[in-house]
């Protein structure tokens, strides 16, 4: 083999090997990037479910369902499914006038949706209220009359006083929405 082709080989395995380790170091780099965001992100979330306070966010719903319809709320639990959804389980809104102690609306699960920046100025704005399998329960009672309450849709924006932090939130629902219904309806004069 001529010295020629020595320093040719010599300079195309230079190149090989320069190439190579460059591919490796720029994959190792993206690697390591990636790896420090996904760590940026994991230390984010565990830090908003640190900061989030399910009771504090179930207080405040339920004094607005009760404060627009007019009857007592129960919520049993609150999850979050994501960072811009909650899951209400165990959802009831009792009846105070046709059956007294009963629930006339309930539901397995009610999700709400919500958008993220308006929290940082103290403004709680309620994309969608979507209801899967409600029991909807009505009454007429004897004089005629329906224990189905008239839903208060103020044109301005509630404000809201935590009991518990003191802040003052603005609360606003979008949408609703009802999925597989079902509605019961009960008739005290006839009896039906």
């Amino acid at each position: 083999m001529s010295k020629k082709n020595k320093k040719k080989r010599s300079f195309l395995s230079w190149v090989w090997r320069f190439f190579k380790a460059c591919f490796v170091l720029s994959l190792r780099t993206v690697l390591f990037t990636v790896m420090l965001l996904l760590l940026i992100a994991a230390g984010l979330w565990l830090l908003f479910l640190k900061t989030f306070n399910a009771q504090h966010i179930s207080e405040l719903i339920t004094e607005e369902i009760q404060k627009r319809l007019d009857r007592p709320v129960i919520i049993t639990s609150l999850d979050l499914k994501f960072i811009n959804a909650i899951e209400l389980k165990g959802f009831s809104v009792l009846d105070t006038e046709g059956n007294p102690g009963h629930a006339l609306l309930s539901a397995d699960t009610v999700t709400l949706q919500f958008k993220l920046l308006p929290l940082l100025e103290q403004q709680l704005v309620i994309d969608e209220v979507s209801l899967h399998s409600p029991r909807f329960n009505v009454v007429r009672q004897a004089d005629g009359t329906y224990n189905m309450p008239q839903v208060r849709s103020p044109k301005e924006k509630s404000v809201y006083t935590s009991e518990l932090t003191g802040r003052k939130l603005t609360v606003s629902v979008e949408d609703w929405s009802v999925h597989n219904g079902v509605l019961s309806y009960k008739d005290l004069g006839s009896g039906v």
